[in-house]
């Protein structure tokens, strides 16, 4: 019995410890996270979009979501929730973490699917803080 329970408190100390060493996420409105560019593009290079637009051809293969924040605090964990004609069709889970300016993006295949889409930045909890429209035709 007193092993067992010696074990359960060095496994419940090793738990808080490894709490306090591993990276921890808060909400974008606490990391003090403002967005500062969210586009749609046909790439990115160099950690730049490139061929920004709002409309794209029905033979585009991919379309890129580019969001560049400002004023990170934490770490912070943040959704590119895509959209097509209103129905949810990927969700890509980003970790920004401490910096001035953090750049990153997520893409999705198109796959000749024309109409609307929408790509919305969603905090933790799921309430969207920016979004941007494009259409396939």
């Amino acid at each position: 019995m007193r092993t067992r329970g010696a074990f359960l408190a060095i496994t419940i100390g090793i738990i808080c410890l490894a709490s306090l060493w591993l990276p921890q996420s808060v909400r974008a409105e606490e990391s003090g996270m403002t967005v500062s560019r969210m586009v749609t593009s046909t790439d990115v290079a160099d950690r730049e979009p490139v061929g920004v637009a709002n409309t794209f051809p029905a033979s585009v293969n991919e379309v890129y979501c580019f969001l560049e924040a400002r004023s990170i605090r934490h770490n912070t964990e943040v959704s590119m929730v895509w959209y097509y004609e209103g129905n949810e069709t990927a969700l890509v889970t980003l970790l920004l973490k401490p910096s001035n300016r953090w750049r990153t993006w997520s893409s999705k295949k198109i796959a000749g699917r024309v109409g609307h889409w929408k790509v919305s930045l969603q905090d933790a909890d799921g309430n969207e803080i920016s979004a941007v429209d494009f259409t396939v035709e």
